[in-house]
């Protein structure tokens, strides 16, 4: 799969819905930050020492990603997406929580884009172990 390298003024902002960014569940680099798009509203960015998973949103017309969880481990990130992207009440405190967690993104991986799930699910378990 081909990924596209953007100018890092795109990262926050995309002029419009079509401007060019990689394919969904690609990781691309973006000045320094890493992105995985999970779906064509929803992606996470690896920036600031954090995951960030963002949403799309229109704001006069024009594209752009917002914030909604920051997450420091791979077990919280899962648990953001399960809750936020799918809409299913979710959190990962616990080894039964997790596996419920973990269920739900297997019933529901065909709403993801091809690998989204498997480059996240590769991820280290905390943040600080990426940028070895």
């Amino acid at each position: 799969m081909t990924t596209a390298l953007l100018p890092t003024a795109s990262y926050r902002r995309a002029p419009h819905l079509g401007a060019a960014t990689p394919p969904p569940g690609s990781l691309a680099s973006v000045g320094s930050p890493q992105r995985v798009n999970l779906t064509s509203d929803w992606r996470v960015v690896a920036a600031d020492g954090q995951w960030i998973l963002e949403t799309r949103y229109i704001s006069k017309g024009e594209a752009a990603w917002r914030g909604r969880s920051f997450c420091i481990t791979r077990d919280k990130l899962l648990a953001c997406i399960v809750e936020h992207v799918l809409g299913i009440p979710a959190s990962a405190g616990t080894p039964q929580q997790l596996a419920r967690v973990h269920k739900h993104l297997d019933e529901h991986a065909h709403e993801f884009a091809p690998g989204a799930l498997a480059t996240v699910m590769a991820l280290p378990g905390h943040i600080r172990d990426a940028r070895s």
